[in-house]
């Protein structure tokens, strides 16, 4: 063989690795991506429920029967939920999660708390900057409204 054929099946060789490398790089970068995506996808939608199930959690506390349509509302978001979950099974703590959902082995206040705890645990990883100035609001609230009569709100993003 002459030293042009060398040369050229040097030139195939070397680009049938390059494309084979360039294959596995755009395929860990996608199924990178895909998780990331999960991750925000599996904390707003614990967020959401968060939000609702502290309803259930509060008249659990008062020994109430929380209202129906929040009742409804929670189990529709923990059906998306598990729905997001059965896509991707690499979610960080989704045994946490799935248990949070469906498990009965706990009360309202107890899964309240864990459901807070694992936000809390998604957050660092998800949006640090946003959980702490959610947890200094959310501080400065309590205090605010802990000191005798309620005073007037008009913050739009705001439970009352």
């Amino acid at each position: 063989m002459s030293d042009a054929w060398f040369g050229f099946l040097g030139g195939v060789l070397a680009t049938l690795v390059g494309a084979l490398i360039a294959s596995i790089v755009q395929r860990h970068h996608e199924f990178n991506k895909r998780k990331q995506e999960a991750h925000v996808d599996a904390y707003f939608h614990l967020l959401d429920l968060h939000n609702w199930y502290f309803w259930v959690a509060s008249a659990e506390l008062r020994g109430e029967s929380p209202p129906g349509e929040v009742v409804s509302h929670c189990r529709e978001l923990a059906l998306k939920l598990n729905d997001k979950l059965r896509t991707f099974d690499n979610v960080k703590k989704i045994e946490e999660i799935l248990m949070i959902l469906f498990s009965e082995t706990m009360t309202a206040n107890e899964r309240a708390n864990r459901l807070q705890a694992l936000l809390d645990n998604y957050g660092q990883t998800v949006s640090p900057k946003h959980l702490e100035a959610m947890k200094r609001i959310g501080m400065e609230n309590i205090l605010r409204y802990g000191l005798g009569e309620a005073p007037k709100n008009n913050a739009p993003g705001s439970w009352r």
